[in-house]
């Protein structure tokens, strides 16, 4: 475990938006328990951190709540958008999330990997300053990048949500033998990639609406 660079925050509160009108209310609604159970589960007893996830209407976001908000293209790039998702800090200081959903259906990819995706790496880098150097190289602690692709993806209840490496990925050394860094085992070693995967230096810039 990353002690020295997470710590465990207490009572996070993530609301899912929707101001999207190619995803209704109800299609949204129905991934936040398959969500709920991927944090709680899955990505707590690894990272240490753990959330209250749930739907909430746009103005009835409770103070301090962060945000993940799906968006039918990027609020601030419109088509020229930088991507399909992104987190960032809002200016209230508080951490957030933008979904892209149009371009992802309308390529026929699966908007609730991204949101899997954009949720757990939130929880473990909210302000996007945790960095770790390597061989030279800066690596932003970005969980899901090293293994983003749907064919590292798994289902709950039916919903597909995003793999994602454990601290360790982000820490040299040597490990006992058969040691995966990923929660569906297809990194082997810290710092690598899996195929189709993302090294994680992160982008800079806006993350939605500020």
């Amino acid at each position: 475990m990353l002690t020295i660079i997470l710590a465990a925050i207490a009572a996070i509160q993530i609301a899912i938006i929707n101001q999207s009108a190619v995803l209704t209310d109800a299609e949204i609604q129905a991934i936040v328990p398959a969500l709920q159970t991927q944090v709680t589960e899955d990505f707590a007893p690894h990272w240490g951190v753990d959330a209250d996830v749930f739907f909430s209407a746009p103005d009835s976001v409770p103070p301090g709540a962060w945000r993940l908000t799906l968006y039918d293209l990027d609020p601030v790039y419109g088509r020229a958008g930088r991507g399909a998702g992104c987190h960032g800090v809002g200016d209230d200081g508080v951490p957030l999330a933008t979904i892209v959903a149009l371009p992802l259906i309308e390529n026929g990819q699966s908007w609730s990997k991204v949101v899997s995706h954009e949720l757990l790496e939130m929880l473990g880098n909210p302000y996007r300053d945790k960095f770790i150097t390597y061989k030279g190289s800066t690596y932003r602690l970005e969980n899901a990048d090293p293994v983003q692709s749907s064919r590292h993806a798994y289902e709950i209840y039916g919903v597909l949500v995003s793999d994602f490496v454990f601290p360790e990925w982000f820490v040299a050394g040597k490990y006992p033998k058969g040691t995966t860094f990923d929660f569906r085992g297809y990194t082997r070693k810290p710092f690598q990639t899996a195929r189709f995967g993302n090294t994680p230096n992160g982008s800079t810039g806006t993350c939605g609406p500020q």
